[in-house]
């Protein structure tokens, strides 16, 4: 197992990021696009108990089993949010200026229609640079369960078989993922994307 509490702060997340003020460049620091606040991840292996010895059919075809996995948490990613227009008058078109604030974003929000309280933010007055700072507002978390079963089969002194079968997102949890950032799109503040749902995959493989 083990724990990772970390806080990831950058003045640019990637070569091409924009300044909302390119003369006030300590204004963009913030949290960096990939930042993490807190990630678990445990990962586990059990044999199962029952029917180790025998040979009768249900012994050798139950038992020898091996549950094993993967569970993965980890706090959600920086969101961005960016205002419409240009209301500082620089000739921007990449959406790096950012809006003001004017309430509590954390007030009515946490679902999928309404991650933030969108009416905190409102655009700029012409000539000026918004005051939120750079990636403030923090996005949905994830808790994922990956899972697997293994048997070994010997068929014979010289062949052995391995049967394995994959589940991920094992217990299909729908986690959030992306977040509608910007003040121009119908749907701000809104859920977009989500992790994939249970998935799994079968492997036989014959050693000789």
């Amino acid at each position: 197992m083990a724990y990772t509490w970390s806080r990831n702060i950058t003045d640019a997340t990637d070569y091409n990021s924009v300044p909302q003020d390119s003369y006030n460049p300590r204004n963009e620091r913030g949290l960096s696009g990939y930042h993490r606040g807190h990630i678990v991840s445990a990962s586990y292996i059990y044999p199962l108990p029952f029917w180790r010895k025998g040979e009768r059919w249900y012994q050798r075809t139950l038992g020898n089993w091996q549950l094993s996995g993967i569970v993965m948490l980890e706090t959600g990613l920086p969101i961005d949010i960016s205002a419409p227009g240009d209301p500082a008058g620089i000739a921007s078109t990449g959406g790096s200026l950012r809006p003001d604030v004017v309430g509590d974003w954390k007030a009515g929000g946490k679902t999928a229609e309404t991650w933030f309280n969108t009416a905190a933010f409102q655009t700029p007055a012409p000539g000026t640079f918004g005051n939120l700072g750079r990636g403030v507002l923090i996005g949905p978390g994830i808790v994922n369960w990956d899972a697997s079963f293994q048997k070994n089969f010997r068929l014979r002194e010289r062949y052995t078989a391995s049967f394995r079968v994959e589940y991920f997102n094992v217990l299909n949890r729908l986690n959030y993922w992306g977040v509608e950032g910007s003040m121009a799109s119908a749907r701000f503040g809104q859920v977009t994307t989500t992790t994939d749902p249970r998935t799994f995959q079968a492997m036989l493989r014959l050693s000789f």
